[in-house]
């Protein structure tokens, strides 16, 4: 079934759209308590890609 189809049932029927979430958001209590190493191995992530989301969080914040 093409996904604009699926789309239209969802909005006609009221049903909320699938939201993707990252793996690593579920660690994002840790950034910057603990070293992003081990953030990383805990998510199943690089370290880099925790590193641009710890930096991403803080400027949110700011």
């Amino acid at each position: 079934m093409p996904y604009p189809v699926i789309v239209q049932r969802c909005a006609f029927l009221g049903i909320q759209p699938y939201k993707r979430v990252s793996v690593a958001s579920r660690y994002d209590h840790l950034l910057g308590k603990v070293p992003d190493a081990l953030v990383a191995k805990l998510a199943g992530v690089s370290r880099a890609s925790i590193g641009v989301r710890r930096k991403r969080l803080a400027s949110r914040k700011s």
